[in-house]
């Protein structure tokens, strides 16, 4: 076994970053950001400083400026180094280690890691009468007069004659205080280093807002843009900001603290929390925040709200007999439908599940929480009568909302779980597969037709081998229109679905109601082509259009790839004494007509107006054959960069706006009676 080997100094951080960052990418990159500008905002929370600004520059380093009272710099003579070294090179060195911490930069570990992960940094300290200044790049201190390293990357503290050739102090000429950090992550380091200025903005604007009071701005220097964000009630204001005119309730707000231990032989600590909220009809956000950090995996404080709501809430119902006889419960997710909620809470001691600090598992915090929002839930129901019924009424609108949700759902999982299979062969009505033992997947085309005469002719004429046939049983539906639930209840959607076997795609605004039900698998594809066949007049056409935007909606992998096709055929047979002349559309019939009187050759003129006019000799020569797929087998080409455009024509098609479809038609097409279309 080879010898174990450490990493020291900057190496520490610079060769896993994804250790202390979270991960190496701009989400890693984002979080020296926020680490440093934490450090400002717990410097505002113990009372010093309302002010910070930071500053996204044209090469994409950062600046962050605060207005409190100087990051140490000096000799620190009980730790026998100096403090600049233990902020920018000693991890789990800091101030916040006392009982009395509310402080974001918990553990020591931001601004160091911060500054190990760096191209360059520069702090500027304005402390009292001296202005101290401290460079690094690549991680390493450097010297203040050469530029140069002062000595190998490694653990050890500077000595006194070392860090005085790093720091430089002058007077404080300009009478500041505060601190000053402009550094640049290292693209050695991470993968990206460019923050978006629109991630910025919604992060701190957010620190702003559960510190009330504080103004932070933030300047875009390639776009000269200044965004300034202060709520001077704080989340209260914030409520306000987000939620709109379908409120159903007043703003509700509490507040409470108390002291407790998480286990009996843990120490005692302080906590408090404020929470804002309100129930709307339209919007609904739950958001969680702890000594200013956002807890974006919840825990405590989210379980807290949980059980507490769910609780009052139910007990409110109960005691005012508003609930259906054997009625179930009312759960969370029914009241969260309605629900704008804001909490902010700061203890003195908290567990973090690790350094990006996304959810917290206090159990004081949760038990103290959940009592106290019981109480104070319960106490305002019954000052504010009223009020609570319209709360309770609207919650169990959501309730039997999503009762019927639920049973619709448990359908039609099951629906889409029988659909979602490759199977060799299926027993479908309507259906005749083709030979899946004997041929490979991208040869198989399944030819969809309308109805069931169709289909006997393409059954009697296709290569069985290769390809299937299905008939449509019933009246297509429009799926732009329509929800996952409507297109599985149409018989014939539903039976091509099945006939597929790769399930559909949930369209955006239905993924959250099937997240957990695996529905579309490519894998599963039975055919690797799909022919649309129908009738040439204008019923046939107007089940082409609704067959394409099924696929458009539903299943538009097979439309990206190019596995759908047009199959147009003949649509005149031109006769003469001798010869059958096939034509595809007017041009094609007029080239004929032109040459045969140009031989003076009599000759006579016929329509086919459907598929079950054709003989099985005619189909697969004219339609079917290799040689005739090359020509009536039409591709429909899904140019992702056009989907704006793509979206309004299925739009101005198949959507609900009658008008915009008149002038779609009154645009493009004639000898369309407009008063049939409303």
């Amino acid at each position: 076994m080879a010898d174990l080997k450490r990493l020291k100094g900057s190496e520490r951080v610079r060769k896993r970053v994804s250790v202390m960052m979270g991960s190496d990418d701009i989400r890693g990159c984002q979080h020296t950001l926020f680490e440093i500008v934490s450090n400002s905002i717990d410097r505002h929370r113990k009372g010093f400083g309302n002010y910070i600004k930071v500053i996204k520059h044209e090469d994409l380093s950062y600046t962050i400026i605060d207005h409190a009272d100087g990051l140490p710099m000096d000799w620190n003579e009980k730790e026998h180094a100096y403090n600049w070294d233990l902020a920018l090179k000693v991890l789990y060195a800091g101030d916040n280690y006392d009982a009395n911490s509310t402080a974001l930069g918990l553990n020591g570990l931001g601004l160091c890691s911060s500054q190990y992960a760096s191209e360059f940094m520069e702090v500027i300290s304005y402390k009292e009468d001296k202005k101290y200044t401290v460079k690094c790049k690549k991680g390493r201190p450097i010297d203040k007069e050469t530029g140069e390293f002062i000595c190998e990357d490694d653990d050890n503290l500077f000595t006194k004659e070392q860090g005085n050739r790093v720091l430089l102090v002058e007077s404080n000429t300009e009478n500041k205080t505060g601190t000053y950090i402009h550094y640049k992550p290292d693209l050695e380091v991470f993968t990206n280093i460019d923050i978006s200025i629109d991630w910025i903005n919604d992060k701190l604007d957010k620190q702003s807002m559960v510190n009330k009071g504080l103004k932070i701005e933030i300047y875009d220097e390639k776009e000269d843009r200044l965004y300034t964000h202060f709520y001077e009630s704080g989340i209260k204001d914030y409520i306000k900001t987000i939620s709109n005119d379908n409120n159903f309730s007043d703003v509700i707000y509490f507040t409470d603290k108390g002291k407790g231990r998480d286990k009996a032989d843990k120490p005692e600590y302080d906590y408090n929390y404020e929470i804002a909220l309100v129930f709307n009809n339209e919007i609904n956000r739950l958001e969680y925040y702890h000594n200013s950090s956002e807890l974006l995996q919840g825990g405590s404080t989210s379980d807290a709200i949980s059980l507490a709501f769910t609780y009052a809430i139910n007990e409110y119902a109960k005691n005012n007999n508003v609930f259906n006889k054997n009625e179930s419960k009312i759960k969370f997710t029914d009241i969260q439908d309605s629900l704008i909620c804001v909490i902010s809470s700061f203890s003195t001691m908290t567990s973090y599940a690790n350094q990006t600090k996304l959810s917290i598992d206090n159990k004081f915090i949760k038990d103290f929480t959940n009592q106290s929002l019981k109480e104070k839930l319960k106490l305002y129901f019954i000052e504010n009568k009223l009020e609570a019924d319209r709360i309770v009424n609207q919650i169990l609108i959501n309730k039997r909302a999503n009762d019927k949700a639920e049973k619709s759902k448990i359908e039609i999982r099951n629906k889409l779980q029988q659909s979602n299979k490759k199977g060799l062969s299926l027993k479908i009505e309507g259906l005749k597969d083709c030979d899946m033992r004997n041929s490979q997947l991208e040869e198989r085309i399944l030819l969809v037709d309308e109805g069931v005469s169709p289909n006997s002719t393409i059954i009697k004429s296709f290569d069985g081998r290769i390809m299937g046939a299905m008939g449509l049983r019933g009246r297509f539906i429009n799926s732009l229109k329509s929800s996952v639930t409507d297109v599985l209840k149409n018989v014939p959607a539903h039976t091509l679905i099945t006939a597929l076997g790769c399930g559909i795609e949930i369209p955006y605004e239905e993924r959250k109601i099937f997240k957990d039900i695996q529905t579309f698998n490519l894998d599963n594809l039975r055919y690797g082509s799909v022919g649309i066949l129908c009738d040439a007049d204008a019923f046939g056409k107007g089940i082409n259009l609704a067959l394409i935007t099924f696929f458009y909606k539903f299943i538009p992998t097979l439309l990206k790839q190019g596995r759908v096709f047009l199959v147009k055929s003949p649509r005149f047979c031109i006769t003469t004494k001798k010869d059958t002349f096939y034509a595809y559309d007017e041009n094609e019939k007029n080239t004929i007509i032109q040459d045969l009187q140009s031989k003076g050759i009599k000759y006579d003129i016929g329509i086919k107006k459907g598929l079950g006019e054709f003989n099985t000799d005619e189909f697969w020569t004219y339609v079917l054959s290799p040689e005739a797929r090359e020509k009536t087998f039409i591709q429909l080409d899904y140019n992702t960069v056009e989907e704006d455009i793509i979206k309004y024509y299925f739009d101005a098609l198949m959507g609900e706006n009658i008008d915009e479809r008149k002038k779609y038609i009154r645009e493009h097409i004639t000898n369309v009676d407009l008063n049939e279309l409303d």
